[in-house]
């Protein structure tokens, strides 16, 4: 009974050891995707912050002046009397440059969030089966404890040892036993022949 249940108790005790191994990892590994999620947090306010800027001087800004430029007429920011960016097709255009480094960078952040997010997820899954595991092992603690009279062993070798020890006191015992009913048998057909010559 103490050999199984201290079995039980090794083989929870390495579930623990390797799950504990595979929390360190994984930490390892939250605190790179946290890193990624800061740079790429920074980078995306970064560009957001541009991207408005940009937006704002091409919805107000860049469309009013647009309205007022004539041909042949000089532009009062650059002074040319030819008006490219006339068409709001090609602000537009020059726009979705900007837009698509926005979106770049929204998307980056978007990934280095998700990632950071599932690694915490693993963490504290991990963290709850190993809280559980510990509360199975605690049992086996107490179990073990209570077969062993309160001195717990943890060494196989050494109760394999005492088993065996046991069993071959346990043989000689046997075969004393034998012996004696033996013994008792022929004190008894003695007492039995007694009692015919008496």
């Amino acid at each position: 009974r103490v050999k199984q249940i201290l079995n039980d108790y090794l083989n929870k005790k390495q579930i623990i050891d390797n799950k504990l191994v595979e929390l360190n990892n994984l930490k390892k590994h939250f605190n790179i995707c946290e890193s990624d999620f800061q740079a790429a947090k920074t980078a995306f306010e970064a560009k957001d912050t541009e991207y408005q800027i940009q937006k704002n001087m091409v919805a107000d800004f860049m469309k009013s002046l647009r309205a007022k430029l004539e041909g042949g007429k000089p532009c009062p920011l650059c002074g040319s009397t030819t008006h490219q960016y006339h068409d709001e097709n090609v602000v537009n255009s020059l726009f979705s440059t900007i837009e698509k480094a926005w979106n770049e960078a929204r998307n980056a952040f978007e990934k280095a969030k998700d990632e950071k997010n599932k690694a915490e997820g693993e963490i504290n899954l991990l963290n709850k089966s190993i809280e559980n595991e510990q509360k199975l092992l605690n049992n086996l603690f107490n179990n073990l404890s209570d077969e062993c009279n309160g001195k717990p062993v943890y060494d196989l070798e050494r109760l394999d040892k005492g088993l065996n020890d046991c069993e071959s006191k346990i043989s000689i015992e046997k075969t004393k036993i034998s012996e004696i009913n033996e013994k008792k048998e022929a004190v008894k057909a003695i007492q039995d022949e007694l009692k015919q010559l008496q």
